[in-house]
């Protein structure tokens, strides 16, 4: 089962205490809308737009992490928290 909800610590931890067997996950728009904080100016790069929307394109969670660290890599966003999580 898995639940998809916007990014909020306190929901995140009752779903992880009252159903530890469920997969959470937060819903594309809250991610989206988080971007600019999240990533500054690369939010406004149409490169990185695309690259980051085609992550969420992928069909497994191999390809799903590949992808991300191609973006972190390719835009030296190694240290970016957000992003690594």
């Amino acid at each position: 089962m898995a639940f998809i909800t916007y990014e909020d610590p306190a929901m995140t931890a009752a779903i992880a205490r009252m159903l530890p067997q469920t997969h959470h996950q937060f819903c594309i728009w809250h991610i989206m809308k988080k971007l600019p904080e999240k990533v500054g100016a690369f939010s406004c790069r149409s490169d990185f737009l695309v690259s980051f929307k085609n992550v969420f394109m992928s069909e497994t969670p191999e390809e799903f992490e590949e992808s991300r660290k191609k973006i972190i890599m390719h835009f030296s966003l190694e240290s970016n928290e957000w992003l690594s999580k």
